[in-house]
């Protein structure tokens, strides 16, 4: 910009600061020391940026909680489902925090609960409370199930060459077994790759 001023400058290394400190943040680097100045006499004005990020944020502590059927379900399934999340949690306690690892555990965690059971499931609330003076993160999730899903009877259509009864057995997805996605794609890779159908969907009630 060639007609730059000294007052718009002057805003401008103030959003500099703002926006460095952001980025850092999203690093996991929250208290840093940044330094911004500028040399009016020359044309353009010359602008120097100099940071020391501090040490990176760890994390704390995690408190990984459910709601929805999963919470209050007493079988054996539900209580190894729960466990299997919180043994597979991405982010653990001592390991540096960064934005785009808090994203990525509270995703992985929310396809591991629909993937199984719960193909409704989503986050109910999630909160990462950084300390930047101690440089410690104390995370917070909570997964919201919703209802449990089992598969319901299984509807052939267009099929005019071949026995409908040989459907189900090439799916092996019987009425009343759990909604379970990998058995779901399996299923319906067997039945797109046997050459009788074009496709194959998999419908998901919501009531």
């Amino acid at each position: 910009v060639t007609d730059l001023d000294e007052a718009e400058l002057a805003r401008l290394l103030v959003l500099a600061d703002r926006d460095a400190r952001r980025l850092l943040g999203t690093l996991g680097y929250f208290n840093p020391e940044i330094t911004l100045t500028s040399d009016p006499r020359q044309q353009p004005p010359r602008v120097a940026l100099r940071v020391e990020p501090g040490a990176p944020t760890r994390v704390r502590e995690v408190d990984l909680a459910f709601e929805g059927d999963i919470a209050t379900a007493g079988d054996a399934g539900a209580a190894g489902q729960r466990e299997s999340i919180r043994a597979g949690w991405g982010l653990r306690p001592g390991q540096r925090f960064t934005q785009e690892a808090w994203d990525g555990a509270k995703a992985q965690a929310t396809r591991a609960l629909s993937a199984r059971r719960y193909p409704r499931a989503h986050i109910a609330s999630s909160e990462a409370d950084v300390d930047a003076a101690t440089g410690e993160a104390r995370l917070g999730l909570r997964l919201d199930s919703g209802p449990r899903f089992v598969l319901g009877p299984l509807q052939v259509s267009g099929l005019s060459r071949y026995d409908p009864v040989l459907v189900p057995r090439l799916a092996r997805l019987p009425e009343g077994s759990e909604y379970d996605q990998d058995r779901l794609v399996q299923a319906q890779l067997r039945l797109t790759g046997s050459g009788w159908f074009d496709s194959a969907f998999i419908y998901v009630d919501p009531d």
